[in-house]
């Protein structure tokens, strides 16, 4: 009798003993981003361990400004990097714990010549064609044609360009971030 009371409470010894609250989750591990470099609205893939595999479980950071997840599972996060990004360190915070990068971000810019060719005079034409002294200050109509104050010619030029490859929310950008 006294050997069953002791296997009884040797028992529910063992239970309360594995009846306690569990350890915390352990933390985000971030080993890669790639790619190691770019410019608003790219895709990059962030490498690492214990990821959330529910996307509003993950917060992504570039240089503190919140990046939005497109994909996640516990050992990767598919982030795009969002516009008003500088360079710097990269943030996953999973249910309240934070890791940083090792390395920056690198932001950069994108620029594109709409009009000119490098060469310093003034002469009124369609993309290359047109010379510009020393374009100084730029902005935007209310349609989207770029205004552009060429100061040693004091002239204020306007441009609108005819490259399809270029587009005003891509300018609109450049031109904020250059600021």
């Amino acid at each position: 009798m006294k050997l069953k009371s002791q296997l009884i409470g040797f028992g529910m010894l063992l239970c309360l003993a594995g009846c306690h609250k569990s350890d915390p989750a352990p933390p985000p591990v971030i080993y890669s981003f790639k790619p190691p470099s770019g410019i608003a609205r790219i895709i990059v893939y962030i490498d690492g361990l214990n990821f959330s595999s529910s996307i509003p479980d993950n917060k992504v950071q570039f240089n503190g400004i919140d990046a939005e997840l497109i994909y996640s599972d516990s050992k990767l996060l598919k982030v795009i990097v969002p516009v008003g990004s500088k360079t710097g360190r990269v943030t996953v915070t999973v249910k309240g714990q934070t890791t940083t990068s090792a390395s920056d971000f690198v932001r950069n810019v994108w620029v594109s010549t709409v009009a000119g060719s490098g060469m310093f005079a003034f002469k009124d034409g369609n993309g290359d064609v047109a010379r510009f002294a020393s374009p100084q200050q730029i902005a935007f109509d209310a349609v989207g044609n770029l205004i552009v104050a060429d100061g040693p010619n004091r002239r204020i030029r306007k441009s609108t360009s005819q490259r399809p490859r270029l587009s005003y929310p891509q300018l609109r950008e450049v031109m904020w971030e250059a600021s």
